[in-house]
């Protein structure tokens, strides 16, 4: 098979196979080769691309209508902008029968990579298309375990984004369309967006105040690293715009805009105080009640939230045009419960870091505040309180939960 793919164009002879089974290289290639299976495969490699894509390519050459495609490839191909033409591909000439993740150790020459296994069967007039695609994820590599969460979905319907590999059916997927007994708003009713300034020193806007500049790395779940954040003095001229110096003096929450993919949850956020701005790999939304910021934050953290993204959007950027989709149940008593629940894992988490700080056998200073109070047990009602606030079945809360905490999306 190696042989066939890196061989010369004319030599790649189509072959009438009954299956294709293989664990392709991941790497990128050498621009020589690269430029050849670009050459051969036209349109469907861009101009950087994964080896692995010119053998799904290839193995298609070779298959014949009915025949199984089986592949060992990385999760990126679900989502990779560079991988989109080749899934078109494949969802217009084959049926995806079965899809497993595994987690990130599965192998050693790829850690922090998350493999997946897809199989899928060439679409034939004599073959009947398949209804469903079942989904299986594992977090053990025990070849007796088995898959922490199973499911199966609808490919003609669930297949056109990547979400199919964790949503666990559309209709345990949370949707703003779902009724709820409560009245809704929006994010854009309860507030505004500001994404931050990005760093340009050729274009040079400067703020007329001083602040602290908060970005993606200052920030954790529940938390601002206030201490590492960078100071800028009034006058430096290092953003591409000028800094909304407006929401300065306010209460806000900051959220993450570039995702770390070897982690599980997607929305990161914490609430900020006065003095601070979003700048760089950060935004913030500031609410027009100030009170509502621990809210905000806890929602964002919330493992529905997280499902309910994981579910719309795969990018690397969180984007403020999908949370503006986000409907929010009007319920002040559940929001009430939730801000106070996120002010007290903020409190928590503030706690940790300052008597890290400030002891030097930082290790026992961090496992004992760990171990003060129960942030495990808060996360779990701040959890339960927002899956109560959108009227989630229990038995679909266990599902959406695996779905927020799967690494490979």
């Amino acid at each position: 098979m190696q042989e066939s793919v890196l061989g010369r164009a004319e030599e790649l002879i189509c072959a009438d196979v009954d299956a294709v089974i293989g664990n392709p290289p991941w790497k990128t290639l050498h621009p020589t080769d690269g430029k050849r299976l670009a050459a051969t495969y036209g349109p469907l490699l861009s101009a950087r691309f994964d080896v692995y894509l010119a053998f799904i390519l290839r193995a298609d050459e070779m298959l014949r209508a009915g025949g199984m495609l089986a592949m060992v490839l990385p999760s990126a191909f679900l989502y990779n902008d560079s991988a989109s033409d080749v899934r078109s591909f494949l969802l217009d000439r084959y049926d995806p029968i079965y899809l497993a993740t595994y987690p990130r150790t599965a192998f050693v020459e790829y850690r922090g990579i998350a493999p997946v296994v897809i199989i899928l069967r060439k679409k034939s007039a004599k073959v009947v298309s398949s209804t469903v695609t079942r989904i299986e994820m594992y977090r053990s590599l025990d070849e007796t375990a088995c898959p922490a969460a199973s499911h199966t979905v609808n490919p003609g319907r669930d297949w056109k984004g990547p979400r199919a590999a964790f949503a666990h059916s559309a209709e345990v997927l949370p949707s703003s369309a779902v009724a709820h007994s409560h009245r809704r708003t929006s994010f854009t009713e309860l507030g505004l967006f500001s994404s931050g300034a990005k760093y340009s020193s050729s274009r040079g806007k400067a703020a007329d105040v001083p602040f602290t500049g908060v970005s993606a790395r200052n920030l954790a779940p529940f938390h601002v690293n206030a201490g590492a954040a960078v100071g800028f003095a009034e006058g430096a001229a290092v953003f591409d715009r000028p800094p909304p110096v407006q929401f300065l003096l306010t209460t806000k929450t900051f959220f993450q805009t570039v995702r770390c993919v070897s982690l599980a949850q997607r929305l990161v956020a914490a609430t900020g105080k006065a003095g601070e701005l979003a700048c760089s790999t950060s935004a913030m939304f500031v609410p027009f009640e100030p009170d509502h910021a621990h809210f905000i934050s806890g929602l964002l953290n919330s493992s529905f939230a997280n499902a309910w993204y994981k579910s719309r959007d795969y990018n690397h950027s969180i984007k403020i045009s999908v949370l503006k989709g986000l409907d929010i149940p009007v319920e002040l008593s559940l929001w009430n419960e939730i801000g106070r629940c996120a002010r007290d894992l903020s409190a928590h988490q503030t706690r940790v870091r300052d008597n890290w700080a400030a002891t030097p056998n930082r290790s026992g200073a961090m496992r004992s505040h760990i171990d003060d109070g129960d942030p495990e047990g808060l996360r779990r009602k701040l959890d339960d309180l927002v899956f109560d606030l959108y009227e989630v079945r229990e038995p679909d809360r266990a599902r959406l939960k695996t779905l927020s905490e799967t690494r490979s999306f």
